[in-house]
């Protein structure tokens, strides 16, 4: 029989599991909702920039460094977002493995781990700010370019 310190502990462990799954299906509901804004986001890019005709060289490639820069940035966003799910996801596997431990009467061994951040995520959290910035500044200049060129 379980005493009561024993059964608080295991139900302490099961709450936190189940608060583990509510919070990694939240966080992925979150990571949806982040690339369909930043989809109708280079949409709406998009579909400003083709009304504007291009007619010099200099314009056409600074058009298409930014096209490029936003794709750079959505991609990495993504996978950068994806970052907190997968953490989620191995603090999850984590604790489900302590509570199968504890639930099959050890309580001896100890399970100790740390979270590894894969590389990959923070490459793209990097480059996400990076090409972010980027696009700003491109988008300013196009701007002031595609100005003066009506201007003139």
């Amino acid at each position: 029989m379980l005493g009561k310190d024993t059964v608080d502990y295991l139900q302490k462990n099961i709450d936190k599991v189940e608060s583990l799954e509510k919070e990694k299906s939240e966080s992925f509901t979150t990571w949806i909702r982040h690339i369909l804004t930043i989809l109708v986001g280079l949409l709406t890019v998009l579909v400003a920039f083709s009304k504007n005709k291009i007619e010099d060289c200099i314009t056409l490639y600074l058009f298409s460094s930014i096209l490029i820069s936003i794709a750079i940035s959505v991609i990495t966003g993504i996978v950068f977002l994806f970052h907190q799910v997968s953490d989620l996801k191995q603090t999850l596997i984590f604790q489900k493995e302590a509570l199968n431990r504890r639930l099959s009467g050890d309580f001896k061994f100890i399970l100790s781990g740390n979270i590894k951040t894969k590389k990959i995520y923070k490459v793209c959290e990097y480059l996400f700010y990076v090409f972010s910035i980027l696009t700003i500044i491109l988008l300013v200049i196009y701007g002031i370019l595609i100005n003066n060129y009506y201007v003139c």
